[in-house]
């Protein structure tokens, strides 16, 4: 990966209204996602350097009967704390299943965004700006470059 590690800064009303916001109707309703094998939990993950809980809302993506996780914001601090081994769990009204996160590398990584971009091609538009339908394998290996994704194991 190049020196330069690639974030895009969520927004303040990002930050202070909707991760909040999706974070209560998470762990405090019954929704939990659009789709059956798809859904949104709070990761809760302990910071590499501080030891504090944080809680973040993510989307867990399943794919050949595995669970998966991508930041969509690049390296975010919870991407680098999964990413350093960190305690884990991924949380949701009624359960907290502890988790560990194998990154993705190489051909195994270009597969599951190829599978995300044809899966989800309007989310890939408003969040990383790319045409699904256009995209081609420079495109993919610049997604690869910028975008952790995680395999979900149990812990």
């Amino acid at each position: 990966m190049n020196a330069k590690r690639y974030y895009n800064r969520p927004t303040l009303i990002r930050r202070r209204m909707y991760d909040p916001m999706v974070k209560a109707i998470v762990l405090h309703t019954w929704w939990s996602g659009f789709s059956r094998e798809d859904s949104v939990r709070v990761l809760a993950i302990r910071g590499r350097k501080t030891g504090r809980l944080y809680q973040h809302p993510v989307g867990v993506c399943s794919y050949l009967g595995e669970q998966y996780l991508v930041s969509f914001y690049g390296e975010s601090q919870w991407a680098r704390n999964m990413r350093a081994g960190t305690e884990a769990e991924l949380r949701d009204r009624k359960t907290a299943q502890p988790i560990q996160g194998i990154e993705l590398a190489g051909a195994e990584k270009v597969e599951f965004l190829r599978f995300l971009l044809d899966r989800y091609p309007v989310i890939i538009r408003v969040w990383w700006k790319l045409d699904a339908k256009r995209a081609t394998s420079t495109d993919l290996k610049m997604l690869a470059g910028r975008y952790p994704v995680f395999r979900i194991t149990a812990a």
